[in-house]
């Protein structure tokens, strides 16, 4: 090994703590989030019990019962009624099929103008073009809630709208007073679309209760998860006797519900309704009823979670971006996913620069104005706009989306919060970050440095010089470490490899180990270099990091390149959350 001075040595080690406190890390100390941001919540164990009681018993059709029984759907029925506080409830299949219930009960006449927010899911004006309507969209605000001010504009401008959807996206809600006053004095009918709301507080009650009906979802992204799912909640006996026919209730099966009205409220209907046959199957309801009860629980963690998170952000990076605000009247809100807007300061190119650094650390980040997500209007060729929607436009076109999945530890969410602003700091302030890291490093050099009365005696190019010393450190280290075997084995992001290596019981053991993996990444930092794998043991994935250089590592080989990227070519290797839904079948740990 070459031999140093102490000067180098000391300049060397003093660089590296300068790099420590730069604004932005070196892409070798990024934070990298390797778990599924795609992870729903579970469903506990008494619902899987139940479900499997169910399926052998073959009763999973919820009018299939006994006499004096009442099916598992009715019983969801009644614990989901008593938790939003509605007389009536009707579980179907979906909540897009909820949401068409709610125009079809309501009295829509096919060609009726629907007024909705411009800023939901597809589901929404999907279900008004099912029910036969036509929507009419209303501006979008900066904390995602509708536009009271355009609602009232879009009102006068179209006086045979009879009918108002409003969709609490993202579970934000709107000046739900200031609506309802809007659309009584318009003689319009409020609808409201809680698919995203469920636990959400307005005036200490449960949304859904300023509309004469709405809707909720139990799609697994939900707070309730039965894969798809929906209710139909509200406290009109009319329009609930009108949708437990239309889901399905025909030959005086009506009377196998508990939380509709009485037959005197069905009349007719069970010979005038069509049957769109969208009833929710008694196994869909046994995997949602244990999950009611926990819903204050979850809300708490979720809440909790947020605040800690935007916390961070706004501390972070607050400056480059919004967090959109709860409307006054919102006393209990339900913080299951993570919004912001980022500056308009920052060009569209930076927004996808940011976009794709988050994924190549392993961050999902959605933009709900991109060409091809169902949020943004401008994607509902089958529903178009007729006006202009500038003010949601230009909102999408800054607002980000990200999951917060509950079963991730509290600590992935403080690696959430680097990940965006690490991501964020690395496209604003490349130049900014630089020059600051460069005056630091100078600073502190010198700052050791005996001065006489001229001032401090100048070294050529210290930074410079203590870069190229850490290099032939690292040089010398590596060639010392060098081992064919391993190092001259080039594998990448993607590929699946085998390694061998010495087991626990030291470099002196006898005993190896196989391991197969998938690489998840590479982080090249000279003998410090190592790579990520994702492995299975006991059939449960498991992400490691491995140093290239332990002396533990006897072979390595590559079992099958480019593994997780066959067959996309396009696929950017960044995006490593593919490789959650493929994994080498042979993957396993034996012993030798």
């Amino acid at each position: 090994m070459a031999r140093f001075t102490k000067a180098a040595l000391f300049f060397a080690a003093t660089l590296t703590s300068v790099n420590a406190f730069s604004a932005v890390p070196n892409t070798s100390e990024r934070t990298i989030i390797t778990r599924d941001i795609k992870t729903p919540d579970p469903v506990p164990f008494e619902g899987q019990q139940a479900a499997i009681e169910l399926m052998q018993t073959g009763r999973m059709y919820r009018y299939n019962i006994g006499k004096g029984e009442e099916s598992v759907v009715s019983l969801t029925e009644i614990e989901v009624a008593k938790y939003t506080g509605h007389k009536y409830c009707v579980a179907l299949n979906s909540c897009g099929s909820a949401l068409m219930l709610l125009l079809k009960t309501s009295g829509l006449e096919h060609g009726g103008k629907v007024i909705s927010n411009a800023f939901t899911f597809g589901a929404v004006p999907s279900a008004i073009e099912h029910a036969g309507g036509k929507a009419v969209y209303v501006e979008s605000d900066y904390n995602h809630v509708m536009d009271v001010a355009d609602l009232e504009k879009k009102l006068k401008a179209n006086p045979d709208c009879k009918h108002v959807m409003v969709s609490h996206m993202r579970g934000k809600v709107a000046d739900m007073d200031a609506i309802k006053a809007l659309c009584d004095e318009h003689d319009a009918v409020l609808l409201e679309d809680c698919a995203h709301s469920l636990g959400v507080r307005w005036q200490d009650k449960h949304t859904g209760h300023m509309g004469r009906a709405c809707a909720i979802s139990s799609q697994s992204y939900k707070m309730i998860n039965s894969g798809e799912g929906g209710f139909f909640l509200t406290d009109d006996a009319d329009m609930a006797a009108q949708c437990a026919v239309y889901a399905g209730a025909y030959e005086g099966l009506a009377s196998k519900h508990v939380t509709v009205p009485g037959p005197e409220v069905f009349g007719n209907y069970p010979n005038e309704l069509p049957n769109y046959s969208v009833r929710m199957s008694n196994l869909a309801a046994a995997v949602i009823k244990p999950q009611i009860k926990t819903l204050e629980d979850r809300i708490e963690k979720y809440n909790s979670r947020y605040a800690k998170l935007t916390a961070a952000l706004e501390e972070r990076v607050g400056k480059y971006m919004s967090i959109p605000q709860n409307t006054p009247g919102v006393t209990m809100p339900v913080h299951d996913s993570l919004q912001f807007n980022l500056s308009h300061d920052i060009t569209d190119e930076q927004v996808q620069a940011f976009l794709d650094e988050c994924a190549a650390h392993g961050l999902p980040v959605e933009l709900f104005g991109h060409k091809s997500n169902a949020r943004n209007f401008v994607n509902w060729g089958f529903a178009p706009a007729d006006d202009p929607l500038p003010l949601t436009a230009k909102m999408l076109s800054r607002a980000c989306d990200v999951r917060m999945p509950l079963m991730w530890d509290d600590k992935d969410f403080d690696d959430m919060a680097d990940v965006i602003s690490e991501s964020l700091l690395t496209v604003v302030e490349p130049q900014d970050t630089e020059a600051a890291t460069e005056t630091a490093n100078n600073d502190m050099l010198y700052s050791h440095v005996r001065v006489n009365n001229s001032g401090y005696k100048k070294f050529e190019s210290p930074r410079k010089r203590a870069n190229k010393v850490m290099m032939e450190i690292q040089e010398d280290a590596q060639k010392n470490a060098h081992n064919p075997k391993v190092h001259d084995v080039h594998f990448r992001v993607g590929d699946s490899i085998e390694l061998t290596m010495i087991s626990q019981g030291g470099v002196n053991s006898n005993e190896t180990e196989k391991i197969r993996g998938v690489v998840l990444g590479i982080d090249k930092r000279g003998l410090g270099t190592g790579f990520y794998l994702r492995d299975v043991v006991f059939g449960e994935p498991v992400d490691r990091k491995i140093p290239l250089y332990s002396p533990l590592i006897k072979d390595i080989k590559v079992l099958e390149k480019n593994f997780v990227f066959k067959g996309k070519r396009k696929v950017k290797r960044a995006k490593l959350y593919y490789l959650r839904d493929r994994l080498p079948q042979e993957t396993r740990v034996t012993k030798y």
